[in-house]
């Protein structure tokens, strides 16, 4: 099953930004060195572009809720920081142009 997607839930880098409440060149940064949200480069030049899909940014800050400080400090000890920068797989999403949703 093929789940779609709206157009207007693919943010830019700056988008991303502020709704994570970060700088866009934090998350370019993050980006670089592998702890960003999920993205998604729409090409394959180095001048292509860049969205993070509401979704995936969504998941990756649940993943980094903690109860306590105690909490993160064995998630960091155990690698979980390293593991939850994995991508989100989006070979089952198919971008709509226009904007239609199909569920």
């Amino acid at each position: 099953m093929t789940e779609s997607v709206h157009l207007d839930d693919l943010l830019t880098n700056e988008q991303a930004a502020k709704l994570l409440g970060i700088k866009p060149t934090t998350l370019e940064i993050w980006r670089t060195k592998g702890k960003s949200p999920p993205f998604l480069k729409l090409g394959t030049s180095k001048q292509a572009p860049i969205r993070y899909h509401r979704a995936a940014l969504a998941v990756w800050l649940n993943e980094r809720s903690f109860a306590s400080t105690s909490a993160y400090a064995s998630a960091e000890k155990s690698g979980r920081d390293e593991e939850v920068g994995r991508a989100v797989a989006c070979s089952q999403i198919a971008v709509i142009p226009g904007g239609a949703r199909r569920d």
